[in-house]
């Protein structure tokens, strides 16, 4: 990574069957490729995570779909 050298490799493909027919391609990426994923998500996370607004729910760390309608159902409920 400090050399700038780093390229990803190609994803290894994987067909699994759907439960009506057909299959889907999954694209698993390598295990340095993973590593390198988790590090950039991590320092990404750690500098933009602190600007989001507290309801801000998509692709946050600990916080789901479910802490959301948790809010909305406080929000909706408070002000009955």
């Amino acid at each position: 990574m400090k050399s700038m050298s780093y390229r990803p490799q190609a994803v290894r493909k994987k067909e699994i069957p759907k439960e009506r027919g057909g299959t889907r391609t999954l694209g698993i990426p390598s295990t340095e490729d993973k590593i390198v994923q988790k590090g950039i998500s991590s320092i990404l996370t750690a500098v933009f995570d602190p600007s989001f607004i507290d309801s801000s729910y998509g692709f946050r760390e600990k916080m789901g779909c479910h802490d959301a309608l948790k809010q909305v159902h406080q929000e909706i409920t408070s002000s009955a």
